[in-house]
């Protein structure tokens, strides 16, 4: 065979907590991360081969029934191959680990923490693998593997940290010119949350798949897995998107607004997805009759999670605060008089300036 169809997929951290989250939500999510595993194996059913590397349970806090379904479902599959490294959240001599090598089928193969490889000789591919046998591997595996050189497609799945030559990681530190002296057709690599595309060193593809569902604001953008052909020199791969729920974290300037019902509208429609999670920061210029209720706007908008942040700064009307007898019509007076005096580049740090005591001056300090 020419090619040989894959998926590609890692970090899929199953029973992750999601802490920040109310129990139902939590409870929720965590369904959602085997959901979208499932649907993610039903849609791409055709692949030939499929590659977990790494961090399939997202600590020790895992459930049995969790291992049951993984048992279930890749026994749904009867006809492709599965191969898993395990990776530092669920090393080797992890319980889970333990009870997911007790539970599969036939058809999965998880490697040791020694190099190994895996020859499917109707497919003419060989998988080579080695997964973490504690939470911290300080040493390459790359240097375990010698590639057989052959007209077999030669893949290597693994769980690591890509760096720099001279730098150190204490997840298997992994190195552009080691991939590119390494003589594999296609690396596949777990650990990274997020993807980043399909890259080339010499003759070897590589690719980190990030995560199929994400997790918090710290994985925004496309998540999904890795699907299409690997041959001898060549790849034609990509990420198929697969997340129920995204991540969105966004600055928002609001100064347009001039009633609190279109500072709503204004939130509402950066809420594009009602079913992701939102992290929005208010920013601009407000005129006196606009106020931020963080809490009130959070209870209002529709969205499955949202966190909202005033760092909004107020404009004051320095004519009409001068007429005023207290603090800040002295504070006004005297600004105008400054204004009247100062250079046009100065004009607007002096409208800064007293905007700032104005605020001080409202918020008691």
């Amino acid at each position: 065979m020419d090619t040989v169809k894959i998926l590609h997929t890692a970090d899929l951290h199953l029973d992750c907590r999601f802490s920040g989250l109310s129990a139902q939500k939590s409870k929720l999510r965590r369904q959602e991360l085997k959901d979208s595993f499932a649907d993610a194996l039903k849609e791409y059913s055709d692949a030939d081969i499929v590659l977990i590397c790494g961090d399939i349970f997202d600590n020790a806090s895992f459930a049995r029934s969790t291992v049951a379904f993984l048992e279930n479902l890749f026994s749904s599959y009867p006809d492709t191959s599965f191969f898993i490294t395990m990776g530092n959240h669920d090393p080797c001599n992890s319980r889970a680990a333990e009870m997911l090598r007790a539970s599969v089928p036939d058809n999965v193969v998880i490697f040791s923490d020694k190099a190994e490889y895996m020859e499917l000789d109707e497919l003419g591919v060989r998988v080579y693998g080695m997964s973490f046998s504690d939470k911290y591997e300080y040493e390459s595996f790359m240097t375990e593997f010698e590639v057989i050189k052959d007209d077999y497609i030669n893949i290597l799945m693994l769980h690591g940290e890509l760096t720099g030559k001279l730098s150190e990681s204490k997840y298997n530190p992994i190195t552009a010119e080691q991939l590119e002296l390494s003589g594999f057709d296609y690396v596949a690599l777990g650990h990274i949350h997020n993807f980043d595309g399909i890259h080339l060193a010499g003759r070897t593809y590589y690719a980190y798949s990030g995560t199929h569902e994400p997790h918090g604001f710290d994985e925004c953008g496309p998540k999904g897995v890795i699907y299409g052909q690997v041959g001898k020199g060549m790849c034609r791969l990509g990420l198929k998107t697969t997340a129920l729920r995204n991540y969105e974290d966004i600055r928002l300037d609001i100064s347009s607004a001039r009633t609190q019902e279109e500072l709503a509208d204004m939130i509402s429609c950066a809420v594009a997805d009602k079913k992701s999670f939102y992290r929005i920061n208010l920013t601009g210029t407000l005129t006196d009759n606009i106020s931020v209720d963080c809490g009130l706007l959070e209870e209002t908008t529709d969205a499955f999670y949202i966190k909202i942040t005033d760092s909004t700064h107020h404009s004051y009307n320095l004519d009409m605060l001068a007429l005023e007898t207290g603090l800040k019509g002295y504070v006004a007076k005297n600004v105008l008089k400054e204004l009247e005096n100062c250079s046009d580049s100065d004009v607007a740090k002096v409208c800064a300036a007293s905007d700032y005591l104005f605020e001080l001056i409202d918020n008691g300090v």
